[in-house]
Protein backbone atom coordinates (compact mmCIF):
# COMPACT_ATOMS: atom_id res chain seq x y z
CA UNK A 1 0.00 0.00 0.00
CA UNK A 2 3.07 2.52 0.08
CA UNK A 3 3.09 4.59 -3.11
CA UNK A 4 6.71 4.58 -3.34
CA UNK A 5 6.80 0.54 -4.21
CA UNK A 6 3.81 1.33 -6.68
CA UNK A 7 5.64 4.06 -8.51
CA UNK A 8 8.75 2.18 -9.17
CA UNK A 9 9.26 -1.62 -10.48
CA UNK A 10 10.87 -3.17 -7.32
CA UNK A 11 14.30 -4.71 -8.15
CA UNK A 12 14.83 -8.65 -8.02
CA UNK A 13 17.43 -8.47 -5.86
CA UNK A 14 20.03 -6.39 -4.78
CA UNK A 15 22.48 -6.28 -6.80
CA UNK A 16 19.71 -5.38 -9.37
CA UNK A 17 18.96 -2.34 -7.98
CA UNK A 18 22.39 -1.01 -9.01
CA UNK A 19 21.21 -0.76 -12.47
CA UNK A 20 18.41 1.18 -11.68
CA UNK A 21 18.87 4.98 -12.64
CA UNK A 22 18.30 5.94 -8.69
CA UNK A 23 20.36 2.94 -6.68
CA UNK A 24 19.27 4.11 -3.39
CA UNK A 25 14.89 4.66 -4.22
CA UNK A 26 15.28 0.92 -6.12
CA UNK A 27 17.04 -0.65 -2.52
CA UNK A 28 14.28 1.83 -0.41
CA UNK A 29 11.26 0.03 -2.91
CA UNK A 30 13.05 -3.74 -2.50
CA UNK A 31 13.18 -3.17 1.76
CA UNK A 32 9.40 -2.03 1.65
CA UNK A 33 8.21 -4.62 -1.09
CA UNK A 34 10.23 -7.15 1.39
CA UNK A 35 8.54 -5.79 4.32
CA UNK A 36 5.26 -5.98 3.14
CA UNK A 37 5.98 -9.90 1.84
CA UNK A 38 7.27 -10.59 5.74
CA UNK A 39 4.31 -9.28 7.06
CA UNK A 40 2.00 -11.17 4.46
CA UNK A 41 4.22 -14.58 5.20
CA UNK A 42 3.92 -13.93 9.27
CA UNK A 43 0.00 -13.72 9.24
CA UNK A 44 -0.51 -16.74 6.98
CA UNK A 45 1.73 -18.75 9.01
CA UNK A 46 -0.12 -17.47 12.19
CA UNK A 47 -3.63 -18.57 10.48
CA UNK A 48 -2.02 -21.82 9.98
CA UNK A 49 -0.37 -22.43 13.31
CA UNK A 50 -3.94 -21.33 14.85
CA UNK A 51 -5.17 -24.83 15.22
CA UNK A 52 -2.06 -27.02 15.11
CA UNK A 53 -1.98 -29.19 17.48
CA UNK A 54 0.79 -31.48 18.27
CA UNK A 55 0.47 -35.33 19.41
CA UNK A 56 3.10 -36.49 21.47
CA UNK A 57 4.50 -40.58 20.57
CA UNK A 58 3.68 -42.99 23.39
CA UNK A 59 6.97 -43.46 24.65
CA UNK A 60 6.79 -39.71 25.95
CA UNK A 61 3.11 -39.61 27.12
CA UNK A 62 3.31 -42.92 28.92
CA UNK A 63 5.80 -44.61 31.48
CA UNK A 64 7.37 -48.36 31.69
CA UNK A 65 4.04 -49.44 32.71
CA UNK A 66 2.51 -48.00 29.77
CA UNK A 67 -0.16 -45.90 31.85
CA UNK A 68 -0.40 -42.07 31.58
CA UNK A 69 0.99 -40.94 35.10
CA UNK A 70 3.05 -38.32 36.54
CA UNK A 71 4.67 -39.57 39.28
CA UNK A 72 8.91 -39.99 40.95
CA UNK A 73 10.92 -42.86 40.63
CA UNK A 74 12.36 -43.79 44.07
CA UNK A 75 16.14 -44.20 44.22
CA UNK A 76 18.03 -45.32 47.00
CA UNK A 77 21.79 -43.50 47.73
CA UNK A 78 23.36 -46.16 45.28
CA UNK A 79 21.38 -45.56 42.24
CA UNK A 80 19.16 -48.40 42.81
CA UNK A 81 15.29 -48.50 41.80
CA UNK A 82 13.77 -49.18 45.68
CA UNK A 83 10.76 -50.23 42.98
CA UNK A 84 8.76 -46.79 43.73
CA UNK A 85 6.70 -45.65 40.54
CA UNK A 86 8.05 -45.01 37.57
CA UNK A 87 8.31 -41.40 36.22
CA UNK A 88 7.95 -40.40 32.70
CA UNK A 89 10.77 -41.33 30.41
CA UNK A 90 11.71 -37.72 29.04
CA UNK A 91 11.41 -36.40 32.74
CA UNK A 92 14.02 -39.65 33.08
CA UNK A 93 16.44 -37.86 30.29
CA UNK A 94 16.19 -34.81 30.88
CA UNK A 95 17.30 -35.00 34.63
CA UNK A 96 20.22 -37.37 33.37
CA UNK A 97 21.19 -35.01 31.05
CA UNK A 98 21.29 -32.44 34.19
CA UNK A 99 23.40 -34.66 36.05
CA UNK A 100 25.73 -34.85 33.53
CA UNK A 101 25.78 -31.36 32.73
CA UNK A 102 26.09 -30.59 35.90
CA UNK A 103 28.98 -33.29 36.55
CA UNK A 104 30.90 -31.65 33.68
CA UNK A 105 30.47 -28.19 35.03
CA UNK A 106 31.88 -29.00 38.36
CA UNK A 107 34.80 -31.06 35.90
CA UNK A 108 35.36 -27.75 33.77
CA UNK A 109 35.58 -25.34 37.10
CA UNK A 110 37.80 -27.86 39.15
CA UNK A 111 39.76 -27.65 35.67
CA UNK A 112 40.35 -24.47 35.49
CA UNK A 113 40.66 -23.67 39.01
CA UNK A 114 43.77 -26.60 38.96
CA UNK A 115 45.25 -24.94 35.57
CA UNK A 116 45.29 -21.35 37.86
CA UNK A 117 47.70 -23.45 40.66
CA UNK A 118 49.68 -24.48 37.63
CA UNK A 119 50.23 -21.25 36.54
CA UNK A 120 51.16 -20.08 39.72
CA UNK A 121 53.25 -22.90 40.76
CA UNK A 122 55.07 -22.12 37.51
CA UNK A 123 55.77 -18.40 38.17
CA UNK A 124 56.55 -19.30 41.30
CA UNK A 125 59.27 -21.59 39.91
CA UNK A 126 60.61 -19.03 37.64
CA UNK A 127 61.06 -16.14 40.43
CA UNK A 128 62.92 -18.87 42.60
CA UNK A 129 64.86 -19.59 39.25
CA UNK A 130 65.95 -16.70 38.57
CA UNK A 131 66.93 -15.08 42.37
CA UNK A 132 68.97 -18.73 42.40
CA UNK A 133 70.55 -17.37 39.08
CA UNK A 134 71.45 -13.93 40.16
CA UNK A 135 72.80 -15.41 43.42
CA UNK A 136 75.27 -18.01 41.32
CA UNK A 137 76.02 -14.73 39.34
CA UNK A 138 77.34 -12.71 42.94
CA UNK A 139 79.51 -15.68 44.36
Amino acid sequence: DDPTTSEMKVPDSMADALDFDDPEEALRSLAAASSMEAKKLSVDLLQELKDFTLDLPSVLTNDQSGSSRNSARHYDDEGNNTGGPSSHPLRDATACADSIYGSLTKIAVGGSQASQEIRQLEQEKEAIEEEAACIATAL
